[in-house]
């Protein structure tokens, strides 16, 4: 499943710091927001399993590192499986606290 050319240049978090979080909730809200296919809904509810289970842990640095885990190795590989056609899902170049979909071509180098 491929997002919709709408979805170009879609800024889905805009937050200054890197918070784990601020990002999970912004990303996952958005996954809340788009018609999902079977199996990328399928991910999304073990991501979201994933995300429930780390209430149970005790330690906060325990619990900081498994969700930093989670965005990074689980919720940004649904987003970027989920990319637009010719986009990618991950920080703007330009502006890192922008995270979203861009544009491949738009901000390549050219000479």
């Amino acid at each position: 499943m491929k997002l919709g050319s709408e979805y170009r240049l879609y800024t889905i978090s805009q937050h200054t710091t890197l918070n784990v979080d601020d990002l999970i909730d912004d990303c996952m809200n958005f996954l809340r927001t788009v018609t999902l296919d079977q199996d990328t809904s399928e991910k999304f509810l073990k991501v979201e399993q994933k995300l429930h289970q780390t209430e149970r842990l005790e330690n906060i640095d325990k619990i900081y590192k498994r969700k930093k885990e989670i965005l990074f190795q689980d919720i940004f590989d649904v987003l970027d499986d989920i990319s637009p056609e010719g986009c990618y899902f991950g920080t703007h170049p330009a502006g890192l606290a922008l995270i979203g979909y861009w544009d491949k071509n738009l901000f390549s180098v050219t000479r």
